[in-house]
């Protein structure tokens, strides 16, 4: 993933929660990430290999079924770099069960 949008122009200042929702929106083309809830890497289950999710926002996707079936599944996330905005990552979060 090598979109991204520019690095804050302050040097300490972080992406916003918000920012990121709609980077994670903008840089993956997936509508379903703007109303998705929005957490901190480093409280978040999430599995991704190879990323420091601690300096990352996790933006959920939001899943709209029109049944009632129960599913087991994984939640689907990007992870935007709280430093920079790039988009690092996006898929599975591997928390099922």
């Amino acid at each position: 993933w090598e979109k991204c949008i520019p690095t804050p122009p302050e040097t300490n200042r972080q992406v916003t929660a918000d920012e990121a929702r709609r980077i994670a929106v903008w840089a993956s083309s997936d509508r379903s990430f703007a109303t998705g809830e929005v957490r901190d890497g480093a409280e978040a289950n999430v599995r991704a290999y190879a990323i420091d999710k601690d300096d990352c926002w996790v933006v959920y996707r939001s899943f709209d079924y029109d049944d009632d079936v129960i599913r087991l599944q994984s939640s689907w996330v990007a992870l935007v770099c709280k430093r920079t905005g790039r988009l690092v990552y996006v898929g599975s979060a591997h928390d099922e069960g």
